[in-house]
């Protein structure tokens, strides 16, 4: 909400959206349908945005699918999608703490943790630090090349 997706809450939507944050990481977020987001939640999010969603990173409320339709729903303009496609790829993963990934039965969790950090850290490099050589690496295919083709990063 804070990089500007407006939630409804008693049939009024609400925007949180705060200006000095430059960037933001998602991960495993909620999509529309879930807790007061709408397909048009997320059309006012125009900051960049890494969001980070996997397989089977599954709830009551969401799925992989919707995870990732933030992304989809998003104008274009430096919004990424980091995706692992592994069913142990959990909501757990995304809290980069690997004992959580290993009681929710997790296989591959240091993997897992190494991939969504450094792209994570390249993502902050990028934006909040300007940096050339992370902007460069978000562009290529590193991500999906050191993950065997597990992990896939997707840029609108």
């Amino acid at each position: 909400m804070l990089a500007g997706a407006t939630r409804v809450f008693n049939a009024e939507p609400v925007s949180l959206a705060e200006p000095r944050l430059r960037a933001f990481l998602a991960f495993s977020p909620q999509g529309p349908g879930a807790e007061g987001f709408t397909e048009s939640s997320y059309d006012a999010v125009t900051a960049p945005v890494l969001i980070g969603t996997g397989a089977g990173d599954a709830n009551d409320e969401d799925t992989p699918e919707s995870r990732t339709r933030p992304f989809l729903l998003m104008p274009p303009g430096d919004h990424l999608l980091a995706f692992i496609d592994d069913p142990t790829a959990k909501h757990v993963t995304f809290e980069l703490e690997e004992d959580g990934c290993l009681r929710a039965g997790g296989t591959r969790c240091e993997e897992f943790t190494t991939w969504v950090a450094s792209t994570g850290l390249a993502f902050a490099d990028a934006y909040l630090r300007d940096a050339p050589r992370a902007r460069a690496w978000l562009a290529t295919d590193h991500l999906a090349s050191a993950s065997g083709g597990v992990a896939t990063l997707s840029v609108r």
